[in-house]
């Protein structure tokens, strides 16, 4: 199975305010849930499935939700295809989930449309559908879905239920790279920096992989760092490379990692310090072995006897930093994308 979905969205647009609900909203919402109302049946089921006034009750949230499908509320029918599709009850059930999408698809929620095109991508229990998927792929990306146009994108780079179609894999790459996916913004400058599927430009790569380092893309700080690094495209600025590197590093790129090593070891753009070079090799060597044994082996014979109690130390300092970068970046991640403001969802657990 291919490596492109993403996390399916499960809202169609929230009638409370996400994250607090206020207060004239919650007064009576119980009341005229059990008299009838489709729309507090619907929000009802949103608060027990959130947690949010209400202590977080799937069973409860699922009863809320059918009642309101039964009264046609498509983002009520979205929400019991999640429930559905994830188990949250009573163990996944696909048929049940397809359905409940379908049902939901037919009376216009496009939430429902993408999740019903992840759907079809496949899962731990069921086989890809690709020609389906491409099927709703498609036609959630027209509708200007960044997630669904990288999925798009992606059916088009493998030649997934679709003759394989570079040219249009870096046209729905590059939709969604404008509206700020970072894997796609990747994408779109491995395609640029390589000539696939568009003309080669080196220089319009640089610029989507710093645009997607602004954001703490890994992969991105790293690429941006090798065009400084190198001087190939641009003027060589070790002192830049180095810079994207080192956040990169934090994040536990090896490859960054061992650029940092090095710079330390040599004093490039940096003050030479071989028990900081020692200290990431160290760092480097529980990440990637093979590529750090003969640097670490070279940088610890060079190492003055009197230095080596400091490695651990340094080797400590910089793994917590580590820790740290990588607990922010995670928060950061799991904030709301700016690709997805037009739509209100929350990203699944």
């Amino acid at each position: 199975m291919i490596l492109l979905i993403c996390l399916i969205a499960f809202a169609a647009v929230l009638l409370f305010p996400s994250g607090a609900f206020a207060e004239e909203c919650f007064d009576g919402i119980i009341e005229k849930a059990e008299a009838g109302d489709r729309v507090s049946q619907y929000n009802l089921g949103v608060m027990y499935y959130l947690g949010e006034k209400l202590p977080r009750d799937f069973e409860k949230a699922f009863g809320w939700f059918e009642k309101a499908a039964a009264q046609g509320h498509p983002a009520a029918m979205n929400f019991l295809g999640v429930i559905c599709d994830f188990g949250y009850l009573t163990g996944r059930d696909a048929d049940g989930a397809r359905e409940y999408y379908e049902k939901a698809v037919a009376l216009g929620s496009e939430t429902a449309l993408f999740n019903l095109a992840s759907h079809y991508l496949g899962g731990k229990d069921r086989e890809p559908d690709y020609t389906k998927a491409f099927e709703y792929l498609e036609r959630s990306a027209l509708k200007g879905y960044a997630r669904a146009q990288f999925n798009l994108a992606s059916l088009y780079y493998k030649g997934d239920g679709v003759e394989r179609d570079p040219g249009k894999a870096f046209e729905w790459f590059e939709k969604a790279a404008l509206q700020g996916h970072l894997s796609s913004q990747l994408k779109t400058a491995h395609m640029l920096a390589d000539g696939e599927g568009v003309e080669r430009d080196p220089l319009a790569a640089l610029e989507w992989y710093e645009r997607a380092a602004e954001e703490d893309e890994s992969v991105s700080l790293t690429c941006a760092g090798i065009y400084y690094y190198e001087g190939e495209f641009v003027k060589r600025d070790p002192a830049r490379a180095f810079g994207y590197f080192e956040r990169a590093a934090l994040q536990g790129d090896w490859f960054a990692l061992f650029g940092i090593a090095l710079m330390y070891y040599e004093g490039d753009s940096v003050d030479a310090d071989i028990v900081q070079a020692v200290a990431l090799a160290r760092i480097g060597m529980g990440i990637n072995e093979e590529q750090f044994t003969e640097a670490y082996d070279k940088f610890r014979r060079e190492l003055p006897e009197e230095m080596q109690a400091a490695v651990a130390e340094r080797a400590r300092e910089f793994e917590a930093r580590m820790a740290a970068e990588c607990g922010r970046v995670r928060s950061l991640a799991a904030q709301r994308k700016v690709y997805d403001k037009k739509i209100e969802w929350q990203p699944l657990e």
